[in-house]
């Protein structure tokens, strides 16, 4: 279903925490524990080093690249958000508010706003043109692991430690709706929400070592997929899911704590393909490219690699 067309196996000496392909393909980015952004020229042989973004103070949790693919914005502990030139590899914006560590950013599709996400519990929402923060969501009672926008770029979504999802209306601010899976009180912790790609549905995984598919408009759980022989995805790390639409069913996906990569077929919820990265690093992010006709994926320990497609 796929195999591996290049790995990078080191990208930084410390741990990575997250890695992106611009929009146009041109460029990987890759962040770490190690305070720095290094960008990297693609090929089809692969990732070649390019250069390096210093100037946080702490760790980056979080990249992400404008839709434009000329910006990169980063999130880390040092409270701050950076917004980068990449041809030029020079900082624009430094973007302060945050009162805790940053740890997730999403781009608006229109490319001048940008939402984060922070231990601080707060939502941000910024205009960059003119470097403002125009609305401040408090969000939850505990860290914000996850954000994505609806493909119409009208609603957030967030996931949280305190248990929930909630959705927000990013003209207003105002909260639509909060699922939470188990109606106890006592939910584990959102590691990661996404929208699918036609914005009906919300994938999530949660820290109990289950992926769930939500049809959020009912409140409800139609799906739940779990590891190989019912076990746990992730019970640790906050690891990323995506779905994968190039295929004739579609597919979902998450790396789980022992570097594999799982995908399920959605109807049956089977797993359909099991990738072994070799890294034995817990996966951190699965990104597909071209609706999933490639995937990147990145561990913990520093691989970072391209998969592509064959066959169904």
């Amino acid at each position: 279903m796929y195999k591996p067309k290049w790995t990078l196996d080191k990208a930084h000496d410390a741990l990575v925490a997250s890695a992106k392909i611009s929009p146009d393909g041109s460029i990987l980015a890759t962040a770490s524990a190690d305070k720095t952004i290094k960008l990297w020229k693609m090929s089809d042989a692969g990732p070649t080093y390019w250069k390096t973004l210093a100037g946080h103070t702490k760790g980056i949790s979080s990249i992400e690249f404008a839709p434009n693919s000329k910006y990169i914005a980063s999130a880390s502990d040092d409270l701050t958000i950076r917004i980068w030139d990449v041809e030029k590899g020079e900082l624009v914006q430094i973007l302060r508010g945050h009162t805790f560590h940053v740890t997730v950013l999403k781009f608006h599709y229109r490319g001048s706003i940008l939402v984060s996400g922070s231990a601080d519990e707060n939502i941000r929402v910024w205009d960059l043109r003119r470097a403002k923060c125009m609305k401040v969501l408090s969000a939850h009672s505990d860290p914000i692991s996850s954000l994505d926008f609806s493909f119409d770029g009208t609603v957030i979504v967030s996931g949280s430690y305190d248990g929930l999802i909630r959705l927000f209306d990013l003209e207003t601010g105002q909260c639509l709706k909060t699922l939470i899976y188990d109606k106890s009180g006592s939910s584990y912790p959102v590691s990661h929400v996404t929208f699918s790609p036609n914005s009906k549905y919300i994938l999530s995984s949660s820290l109990d070592g289950f992926v769930r598919l939500w049809d959020y408009m009912n409140n409800k759980v139609v799906k739940t997929f779990q590891n190989v022989d019912g076990g746990a995805v992730a019970e640790k790390y906050s690891l990323g899911t995506c779905f994968l639409t190039c295929f004739a069913s579609p597919l979902v996906c998450s790396g789980d704590e022992k570097g594999k990569v799982l995908l399920w077929d959605v109807q049956s919820k089977e797993i359909v393909c099991l990738l072994d990265t070799g890294s034995g690093s817990p996966v951190m992010e699965v990104g597909p490219i071209d609706n999933g006709e490639q995937l990147l994926t990145v561990c913990m320990d520093g691989q970072v690699r391209l998969w592509q497609r064959e066959g169904e």
